[in-house]
């Protein structure tokens, strides 16, 4: 993984690798920081029904409700989205498809199953 430290030279590269420490969720949650922005997605789309949020949009656009379902879960015209989304939640999904900037699909799909996987554990 190549991070840019802040404060160092610009265009200078600053190779760390990963360790188990920097790869551990924060306290609370199911995904490691460097995919928070998908969990946070995930989250701030609880606040709104099944099939008509966020994350369910995200998964769309990244291929994984069509890979892993075989269906889309977005279930609203995208025409409307605009009447449903706002500005925090427009900028939570830009936030959650940067993430590709530094993961390819085998990660964030991962990352996906996980948080399904939580979400099913929940609700049982």
């Amino acid at each position: 993984m190549v991070l840019y430290e802040l404060g160092s030279e610009p265009g200078t590269k600053v190779i760390r690798s990963s360790s188990s420490e920097t790869d551990r969720p924060y306290d609370g949650c199911v995904l490691p920081p460097q995919a928070s922005a998908i969990e946070e997605l995930h989250d701030w789309s609880l606040n709104f029904n099944t099939g008509v949020n966020p994350y369910c949009l995200f998964i769309d656009i990244i291929g994984y409700s069509v890979d892993r379902w075989g269906a889309y879960a977005y279930c609203h015209d995208l025409g409307d989205c605009g009447e449903i989304f706002g500005y925090k939640e427009l900028c939570l999904l830009g936030d959650a498809l940067k993430v590709f900037e530094n993961h390819g699909y085998d990660d964030v799909y991962t990352w996906c199953d996980a948080l399904n996987s939580a979400e099913e554990d929940y609700n049982r």
